[in-house]
């Protein structure tokens, strides 16, 4: 649930981490109601099913994580481009 509300946050970068994370709790939904007219046999289903929302939810956050890194550089660089055209009183006063 959590990866899902992450993944709308990111939705327009990374549209996977929604339709994934949702899927994953279907199956698991899908699996438990199943599994109640079912043997002991198909348990290690549920554990492939956790595993995969665990791997799931380390790609996201390092996707997460890069995608943040860049826009924060992107914002570093523009600050740095805006601070060139930025006149101070000092210049202004200066005689030329």
């Amino acid at each position: 649930t959590r990866l899902a509300r992450l993944g709308r946050k990111y939705r327009k970068e990374l549209p996977w981490i929604t339709n994934y994370s949702t899927m994953i709790r279907m199956a698991l939904l899908a699996y438990a109601t199943g599994t109640m007219f079912l043997g002991l046999s198909y348990w290690d289903i549920m554990y492939h099913l956790v595993f995969i929302a665990i791997l799931m939810k380390k790609f996201a956050h390092e996707e997460i994580d890069a995608l943040n890194q860049k826009q924060t550089e992107e914002n570093a660089k523009s600050a740095k481009n805006a601070r060139k055209f930025v006149v101070t009183r000092k210049q202004i006063n200066e005689p030329s």
